[in-house]
């Protein structure tokens, strides 16, 4: 790992971000590595994402909130954040349904603790998410009505616009993303807090999220160690220019995520002097 690329990065993002009045609540997923996330809380990081459990458990030793963008249903999982939030972490979690929200208001309660949470918003990836304003009123008014919810805003995660490869298209698309949030930001403002939280937003669609934001945070994350695409690869020898028996061969990352949960440390270099080695503390969580 290139600790000045990665210092570069962070010094990008933080010159992109300033006096936009737009936060950044990185994803902790791009690399679970804590002493990444101790540097991006220096470059101004407010707080972090998790996409698992384990991720924020693992976050909780740094003592800044986490954002849950995950949502969770079974038993364990939510006696596992219930401890969390019992145990002082600032930790925020999303839900799409209210039947999520009630046992979600449950498993708190039980453990004499709460949460704020956010309302999971559809983006069009067909992932998780209200599907509509009519379907996200009804988590809204449930989490009003319950104990131990604090209804805190919205989450419109649009990851599929990093992978839209035409600018234009990129474009057109982002403009429909922000129809739909403030569809929903104002269809719902009698519910919503009056500064509510508005989440999503990632690194290959964080120039457009900039313009006129529509967004309170942005939740980019490989922008600190920067990938290629989510694509796999493989190596093309019919040029006939094959490499000899043994050759080492270097190859950019096509997904930081993934690629670094393999490892159990990072090897951090200046140039060609190995400087640190950092634990990727949230393997495998």
């Amino acid at each position: 790992m290139d600790r000045d690329a990665l210092r570069s990065n962070m010094t990008a993002v933080r010159r992109l971000l300033h006096g936009t009045g737009v936060s950044h609540r990185p994803h902790f997923k791009a690399h679970k590595c804590l002493e990444i996330s101790r540097l991006q809380i220096e470059f101004g990081a407010n707080g972090f994402c998790a996409a698992t459990v384990g991720e924020a458990e693992v976050l909780a030793a740094l003592d800044t909130s986490v954002l849950l963008t995950s949502i969770v249903f079974s038993d364990t999982n939510l006696g596992r954040v219930a401890e969390l939030r019992a145990t002082g972490c600032e930790l925020t979690l999303v839900v799409d349904d209210a039947v999520t929200a009630q046992r979600m208001s449950s498993a708190l309660t039980a453990r004499g603790s709460a949460a704020e949470v956010l309302i999971d918003i559809d983006t069009g990836r067909g992932r998780s998410g209200c599907g509509s304003v009519d379907e996200a009123r009804q988590p809204a008014q449930q989490v009003e009505q319950l104990p131990g919810l604090t209804l805190g805003g919205l989450q419109l995660y649009a990851g599929h616009l990093s992978h839209l490869r035409d600018p234009a298209a990129r474009a057109r698309e982002h403009a429909d993303f922000r129809g739909l949030v403030t569809r929903h930001r104002e269809a719902l403002a009698d519910l919503l807090p009056a500064a509510p939280i508005i989440t999503g937003g990632s690194t290959g669609s964080l120039v457009l999220e900039l313009r006129d934001p529509v967004l309170s945070e942005v939740q980019c994350g490989s922008c600190a160690l920067m990938d290629v695409e989510y694509l796999h690869g493989r190596l093309d020898f019919t040029s006939g220019h094959r490499p000899p028996t043994g050759a080492r061969i270097e190859c950019g990352v096509p997904h930081c995520d993934p690629s670094i949960n393999l490892f159990d440390v990072a090897h951090v270099v200046s140039g060609d002097v190995l400087v640190d080695v950092w634990a990727i503390d949230a393997r495998g969580a």
